[in-house]
Order: C-alpha cells, then sequence, then structure tokens
C-alpha cells in the first residue's frame, strides 16, 4: 500500500525527527526505513536512494525490527 507521496517527500517531511505512528525503533533512520519499507511497501533500494543509508543498513534496519505486542 503506498500513498500519495514519494518516499523522498516523506523523508524530507519528517527530517527523521516526528514519529506520528506508535512503532518501536531504535533510530529515525529505522522509524523511516519501517515506515517506508514495511508500511508503505517501498523496495529497500528506494528507501536506501530516499533515506540516504547504504542498502545493506535499510536491509538491516528493516530485518533487525520487532513490531510492538
Amino acid at each position: 500500500m503506498r500513498c500519495g507521496l514519494r518516499p523522498q517527500q516523506l523523508v524530507a517531511f519528517t527530517a527523521s525527527q516526528h514519529h506520528p505512528l506508535p512503532l518501536n525503533t531504535s533510530s529515525p533512520q529505522q522509524y523511516d526505513t519501517v515506515v517506508l519499507h514495511h508500511g508503505l511497501g517501498y523496495p529497500l533500494k528506494a528507501v536506501a536512494d530516499s533515506t540516504g543509508v547504504h542498502p545493506v543498513k535499510a536491509a538491516y534496519l528493516a530485518r533487525s525490527w520487532r513490531p510492538s505486542k
């Protein structure tokens, strides 16, 4: 499910500082990765390009996230 925003717009809008969704993440980068990849379905390459992290790091951030129970 994708929203009308491009990943770059979402990251620019939130500036990795605002967390409107109650997600338990370890860092602002992980929050952005989780929202873009798990929440909105963007591929990790697009997430990495949008957030400025290396694709391997984006994959790690996505894999290491555990949803709250």
